[in-house]
């Protein structure tokens, strides 16, 4: 009985020594893989890891995955294995859930169809977009994920950061006086968005806007008219002429008083902080000052019709860039 009980204990030794060494010695693999592993029995993943040459032993790898208590723990997801991983290493990086992170990067100024276009776009999320949302609604950003992420989910992120970050804007706000309410923000950042490059174009701009305001001036913008010609689509293959500006629309800026009923883009955080503390100046116009996108301002006509011939010397002057005040 004896002899028979170290009969035992020396096999399950050895097996256990066996199974130790094939955990623990380098895999097949020969080059960096990516795999897509789902929630889904230790058999299967050993299986799928099999027959993309990840591991030499299926049955090493299913025992040691019991030893572990792996799978109460995986996250499903994209994995990346590097050469010779071993199968004690596969399944530490599953139990930590060291996983791709992938990014979505929105630009500054885009509509929301492009940006649900970038969404929708992305192979890796899944599930249709079903919640509508409108212009101004989205804060552009760069937004991380996994695979197999909602759509809409990653929308409803950048929702709440423009919520988020327009509320703790707005109480910091010094216009309460000007700017009427937190829309008004939204739809004055966005039409900035538009206009400038950087961000100390962008509090120069917004004092030009605000100033305007305060007068009751028109605000001249270009990109209003654009967005009223596109109908949102904003992508205009034309310079916009002096019939352009007179188009009957809400968004005219050229022809009627005031912000339009909505925003024209989504403003990112650098603009939206411009209107709400911008700089205090007496600038009431502007005009491209280089072919980088820079701005001249001027706090009156005379100033600023200087600063317009000295834009039409540029070689790059043309109407698609030029500023909404070059045609005051």
């Amino acid at each position: 009985m004896l002899r028979i009980i170290k009969i035992i204990t020396l096999g399950v030794v050895f097996a256990t020594a066996i199974i130790a060494f094939t955990a623990f010695s380098p895999g097949p693999l020969t080059k960096e893989k990516v795999v897509i592993l789902k929630k889904n029995s230790i058999r299967n993943i050993s299986k799928l890891l099999y027959e993309e040459n990840i591991i030499y032993d299926q049955k090493t790898f299913w025992l040691l995955a019991q030893v572990m208590n792996h799978f109460d723990v995986i996250q499903a997801g994209e994995y990346k294995f590097i050469p010779k991983i071993s199968i004690f290493s596969i399944i530490r990086q599953m139990q930590i859930g060291n996983i791709i992170t992938r990014k979505i990067v929105v630009p500054e100024g885009y509509t929301t169809k492009q940006i649900i276009d970038i969404v929708q776009n992305e192979e890796k999320l899944s599930n249709d977009i079903t919640t509508i949302y409108g212009e101004g609604d989205l804060l552009p950003e760069t937004y991380f994920y996994i695979y197999g992420d909602s759509r809409e989910e990653i929308l409803k992120r950048m929702h709440k950061k423009m919520q988020d970050a327009l509320e703790f804007l707005w109480e910091s706000n010094n216009n309460h006086t000007i700017l009427k309410n937190k829309k008004e923000a939204l739809i004055l950042a966005s039409i900035v968005e538009k206009e400038a490059k950087n961000d100390e174009d962008r509090r120069l701009v917004a004092s030009v806007f605000l100033n305007r305001l305060k007068k009751n001036m028109k605000l001249d913008a270009d990109p209003t008219v654009i967005y009223a010609i596109t109908k949102g689509k904003y992508i205009l293959e034309k310079p916009l002429t002096r019939k352009d500006l007179k188009i009957k629309s809400p968004f005219n800026t050229y022809k009627y008083r005031g912000l339009p009923p909505t925003p024209i883009s989504n403003p990112g955080i650098a603009s939206l902080k411009s209107v709400l503390n911008p700089l205090e100046t007496k600038y009431l116009y502007f005009v491209v000052s280089d072919c980088k996108g820079n701005h001249n301002f001027a706090s009156n006509i005379k100033e600023h019709n200087k600063n317009v011939n000295k834009y039409r010397k540029l070689k790059c002057a043309m109407d698609t860039i030029a500023s909404v005040s070059s045609r005051l």
